[in-house]
């Protein structure tokens, strides 16, 4: 329990997205997406919502810590249909490493927090 409200405690705050290696090749149009964003793509999370902002892209999506260790959790994001998107993080200093497990957004990245 005390892991999980660290966790929780650990992601609140704004983010930018540092890098993203996708496990396989998306397709030219989400590969352009991708790498438009990396650099530029900032996320804030706050009590469960996850409000992202970056080139041409905005979304809203509620957010869950699902488990939680010391410096690592696993969580979940929801979007508008009920898709869930599974992620391990692993907490790093101001650095969140991250596995995004469901596709097609399968891949590893990090993200920053931005001050």
């Amino acid at each position: 329990m005390r892991d999980l409200k660290n966790a929780h405690q650990r992601v609140e705050g704004s983010w930018r997205l540092t890098s993203f290696t996708p496990s396989a090749p998306l397709g030219p149009p989400f590969d352009a997406l991708v790498n438009d964003q990396v650099g530029r793509l900032e996320l804030t999370m706050a009590g469960g919502t996850l409000t992202t902002s970056g080139v041409g892209f905005a979304v809203d999506r509620r957010y869950e810590i699902v488990s939680a260790t010391p410096d690592a959790a696993q969580a979940v994001i929801i979007d508008d249909a009920g898709v869930r998107y599974d992620l391990d993080l692993l907490f790093q200093g101001q650095q969140i490493q991250f596995v995004s497990k469901t596709d097609p957004w399968r891949g590893q990245g990090t993200l920053t927090r931005v001050p």
